[in-house]
Order: structure tokens, then sequence, then C-alpha cells
């Protein structure tokens, strides 16, 4: 009986969890696009290399997220339009799972009962409707985690898949293996000269080149801004953890994932919409080992009552309170980034280098050569001296790219503007309604521009000589009437 209960709580959270992902609105994020566009490449060309890429480099941090989208994209399932069905589908698996792992652990409804609130975190639910692996990532670490705590045979094959999830999964992966066998330590040594000889045949490096650039660009703010979020939940999974090593229970396997991945969140590069992201693979972890250790304190049904009364009124209200305009902002981004990528396809029809800022949205739907200022997508430097020395048709800056009026924007905070104006020169240009780019007037594009270039494509230098001739000829000859007379 308690093991139909135990499922049918799964069951429900994990419904609750995918419909109220379905719910939220799609905010996507930069980084997810990275993987979009190598599954892409793979899926139609059968190469890695992509647009402006003289050699392949391993800009995407998660290489079984990549296969599994252009195994996708293969079978015909393009990898944008399954991310709304895809996101939910991974909520729904983390929390059924999770809250399964609790009530089993304990034969208690009530761990069951605290852990599905998880199914009501404005945090994990965004993750779903970001595109992101960062799902996968919980659902892979959950597994792993139980596996161990419990040294169950099948806790290698999640082992194995979180290995080949990027660096910090792999430090995780393998740390775990080593709690559970020798068996699970050496599937995941196999996953690890797997991938390194894998990189060293394609990329011609053994090292994971966007692993590389995260150690480069780490920044502490980035872990400080998502606690901020979820301080309940991280305190309560210590105050957990504590409790179960006061038990005498199984509490390295917890430690281990949980101490490494909040490590690892110092790594990404800060985000001012990254909304905790960092630390969604690992949240369920925290709500789980805070449920196991609360329920050993005494009376633990009124502990996990209070507990998840607060995780309600702190963390979950907070979230709820930061969402809507954090997709707000994430969809305003992904829709200049659409729209300059529109007109740039107008304005340069038969293709152009490009200087963004970031490898994801904008050369995904732009699908010209380009090259990214934080230097996931080539292995140059990416100071304003080596960009210059390219002579790219475009450079993409900081800021409002599309807006409805002109915008002085900079590349970066450490370019010299008057030595940027030698190569390259702002131009705000307003869209005419005969380009029938985007519906809205008036439209700027607000971007840098070669020098030598003119603003307008030769098409439409013609069209606007021509009409401006036939101003011209029209004021003439209304003069010459008027004069007559």
């Amino acid at each position: 009986m308690e093991g139909k209960r135990a499922l049918a709580l799964a069951v429900f959270s994990a419904a609750l969890a995918a419909l109220h992902s379905a719910l939220t609105p799609m905010a996507w994020v930069d980084s997810a696009h990275v993987a979009m566009r190598y599954a892409r490449r793979i899926s139609d060309h059968g190469a890695v290399t992509l647009l402006g890429q003289t050699e392949p480099v391993e800009a995407f941090a998660n290489p079984l997220w990549t296969a599994f989208l252009a195994l996708l994209g293969a079978l015909r399932v393009h990898e944008l339009k399954v991310q709304p069905f895809l996101g939910p589908t991974l909520f729904a698996l983390v929390v059924g799972v999770s809250v399964l792992w609790a009530v089993r652990a304990r034969l208690s409804i009530g761990s069951g009962v605290f852990t599905a609130l998880l199914a009501a975190s404005p945090v994990l639910a965004l993750a779903a409707r970001s595109g992101s692996d960062d799902l996968l990532v919980a659902f892979l670490m959950v597994c792993s985690t139980w596996g161990c705590a419990v040294t169950a045979r099948w806790a290698v094959l999640p082992l194995l898949g979180l290995a080949l999830c990027g660096v910090v999964p792999l430090v995780v992966a393998g740390g775990l293996a080593a709690l559970h066998s020798r068996r699970a330590l050496a599937w995941v040594g196999g996953a690890l000269l797997g991938l390194t000889l894998m990189r060293m045949a394609v990329f011609g490096t053994p090292l994971p080149h966007a692993g590389i650039r995260l150690l480069q660009n780490m920044s502490p703010s980035t872990l400080v801004d998502a606690a901020q979020l979820i301080p309940l939940s991280l305190g309560l999974a210590i105050l957990g953890l504590g409790m179960l090593w006061r038990a005498r229970e199984s509490v390295w396997p917890f430690a281990w994932a949980i101490g490494i991945s909040v490590l690892g969140a110092i790594l990404q590069a800060p985000d001012a919409r990254g909304f905790a992201a960092v630390l969604a693979p690992v949240m369920p972890l925290l709500v789980v080992a805070a449920s196991l250790g609360l329920s050993r304190a005494p009376r633990p049904g009124v502990l996990l009552g209070i507990a998840g009364i607060a995780m309600l009124g702190g963390d979950v209200r907070a979230g709820f309170d930061a969402q809507a305009a954090v997709i707000k902002a994430r969809e305003s981004e992904r829709r200049q980034a659409r729209t300059m990528a529109k007109f740039l396809r107008w304005r340069f029809a038969d293709g152009a280098t490009v200087v963004v800022q970031t490898p994801g949205m904008l050369p995904y739907f732009l699908r010209m050569p380009t090259v990214d200022l934080r230097g996931l997508s080539h292995t140059g430097p990416t100071d304003q001296a080596a960009m210059q020395s390219l002579d790219p048709e475009v450079m993409i800056p900081l800021g409002r790219i599309v807006a409805s009026e002109p915008v002085r924007l900079a590349m970066a905070a450490d370019w010299d503007w008057k030595r940027l104006a030698d190569t390259h020169v702002q131009h705000a240009i307003m869209q005419s309604r005969d380009w029938e780019v985007v519906p809205i007037h008036p439209t700027w594009f607000n971007l840098y521009m070669r020098e030598s270039l003119p603003k307008y494509p030769p098409k439409w230098v013609d069209i606007y000589a021509r009409e401006e001739a036939a101003r011209a000829e029209q004021k003439k000859r209304a003069e010459d009437e008027a004069s007559a007379r």
C-alpha cells in the first residue's frame, strides 16, 4: 500500500510540475541556442563546424544534450519546436523521481509532500521554458545521487549520462562513482576517456574549449545572485545534511553533489537574467536533502510543515515576484535578436562576417559567419585590436540593438570608440516601410558597419538615388511652372 501511495503522489506531483511549466511563458536563454546551432549543423550537414569557423571548436558545454538534439534533428524533429514540450517533460520527471525518493527513503507521505513543493518552484519552471539543458542535468543528478545513496546497481546508467553532460557534472559523477563502487568508477572513467578521444579526433584538443572559457570568465557574483533567490532552500538543505550526519546516514553523496554544483556555479559568467539558473540542476537535491534530514527530527510532520510554509512564503514567493521581469527581459532580447538577424539578412543578402556579443540567439537566427566576443565559438583573442583586424562587415554592440529610437551604443566597456571609428562607424538605420522587415514603425537598427560600406545594399542605394532624382525633377518642374505663371 505504501508503494502505491508513493507512486500516486509522485505521479500527481509530476503532473502539477508539467502543468506549472506549461503555463509559464517561454523565456529562452542565449546559451540554449549554442547547442541548437550545433545540433542543426550536425543533423543537416553532418558537420560540427559552424559558419565562420575555419576549424571545429567545441563551443557547447553539454555534449550529451547537443548529441540528443542532433539525434532529434536527424529524426526530423526540430530542435527549436520541441523545446516547449521537452522542458515540461523533464520538469515532471525531476519532480516525480524526487518525490518517489523522499517517500521511499522514509516511508513518510510528509517527506513526499514537502518534496512535491518543487513543482511550485518558479526557478525550475522557468528553467523548463528556457531551452537549456538544466533539467536534464537535474534529472541525472537526482537519479545518480539516489542510486549512490542506496548503492543500487542501476546507478551506473545515470552516472554515465551525468559524466557526458560537461565539466561540472563530470566531476560530480566521478565523486559519486567513487563512493558507489569500482564498477561505477570504471564506467565514468570510460566516459571520460571516450570524451577525450572524441575531442582529440574532432576538435584537435583533449580539453573542452567551452569549459576553459568558463574558467576565464568565472565570477563569484553569479553564485551570490542565484543564492539570493533560493536562500531558504540552501539553508534547509544544510540543516537537513547536518541531521542526516547526526543520524549516521549516507550523507556524502548529497554533500559531494551539492558542494561541487555550488562551486561550479561560480564558473558561470554573470547574467542579469539568469534567475538562479546556475543552481537549477542542484535544486531538487537541496529539497530532498532537507526533506530527508528534517524527517529525522522529533515531530517531523510539524517541522516539515513549518519548513514547507516558509519555502512557499520565502523562495517561491520571491521567485514569482521576480519572474515576470525576467521573462519580459528575455523575450525582449530574443525579439531583438530575431529582428536584427532579419535586417542583416536583408542588408547583406550575399552574406557577411558579423561580430556578436554572445554565440547563441543572434547567430542561430542569422545563419551567417559570426565571431562572438565571449570567445566560445573560436579560439582566437577577443580584444578590440583582434576584432578590428578581422575587418568584419558588421559589429553588434551592447544594449538596445533594435529600438524605437536611435541609440548610441558601445561594443564593450573597455573599447576605445575613437580607435574603432578608424574602421567601423556606428549607424542608426531607420526602417523604411518598403523593407517590410518588421511591421512596427518606427524601428531603428543600431549597429557598427565597416567604414567603407554604404548604409543600404546596392539595390536600395540605386532605388533611393532614383527616388531622389525623381523628387528633384518634380521640384524643378514645379519651380518652372511657378516662374512661368
